[in-house]
């Protein structure tokens, strides 16, 4: 409601024309409905498919990129610390039997859960450390620690393969922006 007593319908017709893919992917998903086997779970989840984009356009016409990355961050270390003072203090919580070995979970759900949101948290704050302002660096790196000890202890081989696939890619576009290739930067 927010974005038409602001912007009126002009938000709707941007969304349109610059994020053609997007509504292509919310019209699929809407259509898709029609040869489903279970079309009442396929509304369902269209309805939250649909109401997370609305909450993501909103953040994204209020907030800079660099403000969501922070803030996320924020939360996510939060989060963390939390799991790690949990496995620590109260094992029978944080604590999760798994192949014969006992691994961290913390206060998420599993160890995948902790050891994938460790991967995409450690890619936030090295993309942040690596941003233009350094004086928040010796902070974020600060930050890594419960982050790491998470995905470490985790076990979670799958979320370390996508940190080092993300920390690839991030390399390489940080790499091609600093040398000026004209088609990747």
């Amino acid at each position: 409601a927010r974005l038409l007593y602001q912007f009126g319908f002009e938000w709707v017709f941007w969304l349109l024309r610059h994020r053609s893919l997007l509504m292509v992917l919310l019209v699929g998903a809407a259509v898709s409905i029609s040869w489903s086997l279970s079309p009442h779970l396929s509304k369902l989840r269209v309805a939250h498919l649909l109401g997370s984009t609305l909450v993501a356009v909103y953040l994204g016409f209020y907030f800079s990129p660099e403000r969501l990355m922070k803030t996320l961050a924020t939360v996510l270390v939060a989060l963390f610390t939390l799991s790690v003072m949990v496995a620590l203090a109260f094992p029978d919580m944080g604590l999760q039997a798994y192949e014969g070995t006992t691994v961290w979970k913390g206060v998420f759900n599993e160890k995948n859960g902790l050891g994938f949101s460790a991967s995409i948290t450690t890619l936030i704050l090295v993309c942040l450390a690596v941003s233009r302002d350094q004086r928040r660096s010796p902070l974020l790196l600060l930050a890594l620690i419960p982050t790491l000890l998470c995905l470490v202890f985790s076990h979670s081989a799958t979320a370390q393969v996508a940190l080092l696939a993300g920390l690839g890619v991030a390399t390489f576009v940080w790499l091609s922006s600093r040398i000026r290739i004209p088609a990747l930067a």
